[in-house]
């Protein structure tokens, strides 16, 4: 499905957790990384070309090592902007996945995704996926795809049903579809439209399906932490400027929350 993809590595501690949990991508059907240093501009008095050769050695260390683990790998560096140089490399690469890891502990990824993977969910134009590292050892072989039954979801839904296609990656999909709590007549017509959208589902594929009530963004984290999800499927929602300034606000709290691996594709 997603056969080439973008790794972005920053060589922090959390570095060996990114590579821990790359094989993952494997669910996915990726078998092409590019991995992709950033390097911040301006270096003080140490020369450049000293820290070009550093990263360039640590990124083809790493090369060699998932080459061994059946990935075929290249090594890019860059200098600038992370999240901008990473969509960067995708498009010139024709990847069609950017990757990115996640702190394991509350304050550390939220300072990492205000840095760096938040904005990449803001503007990337490919899927995204977002591995929290250190975090859901125990992941099991579910798809937990949250919908709203919108166009902007079936992008998201697409890619849920093809990796439940993807023979024994997931054995399950479970869709689950959030009303929010609000005025009772209108959660009640809600709730039939949505529950109407996920029997059509059932009927494109071998799918679980739930309608729950609640904070959607809570709602879904909380389903997919207790069904020890393999990787959670949720949409972005189009691809205007202005409009990905202010990403959706339930993505975004997913994106905050989640202990699970995150795919956002966009809609």
């Amino acid at each position: 499905m997603h056969e080439k993809a973008i790794v972005g590595v920053d060589f922090s501690p959390a570095g060996e957790l990114l590579e821990q949990a790359l094989p993952k991508l494997k669910q996915l059907g990726t078998r092409e990384l590019t991995l992709v240093h950033v390097m911040a501009t301006g270096y003080g008095s140490t020369p450049q070309s000293t820290h070009e050769e550093h990263y360039r050695g640590e990124l083809e260390a790493l090369a060699e090592r998932l080459r061994r683990q059946g990935f075929s790998v290249e090594v890019d560096l860059r200098s600038g902007e992370p999240a901008l140089e990473l969509e960067r490399a995708a498009l010139e690469s024709s990847a069609t996945l950017i990757v990115a890891g996640t702190r394991g502990h509350r304050p550390l990824r939220d300072l990492f995704l205000g840095n760096v993977a938040l904005g990449l969910a803001r503007t990337a134009r490919r899927a995204l996926l977002l591995l929290p590292l250190g975090q859901h050892d125990d992941a099991g072989d579910t798809l937990v795809l949250a919908t709203d039954g919108s166009a902007q979801a079936e992008a998201a839904e697409a890619a849920a049903l093809a990796l439940l296609a993807l023979k024994g990656q997931f054995a399950r999909v479970l869709a689950v579809s959030v009303a929010d709590s609000g005025d009772p007549e209108t959660r009640e017509q809600y709730t039939r439209t949505l529950e109407a959208h996920l029997s059509s589902l059932r009927e494109r594929a071998p799918v679980e399906t739930r309608v729950l009530e609640g904070d959607p963004a809570r709602t879904i984290v909380d389903v997919a932490a207790r069904e020890k999800a393999g990787l959670l499927v949720l949409g972005k929602r189009g691809h205007n400027p202005l409009t990905e300034l202010l990403l959706g606000s339930t993505a975004e709290r997913v994106l905050r929350r989640a202990t699970v691996p995150v795919l956002m594709v966009p809609g």
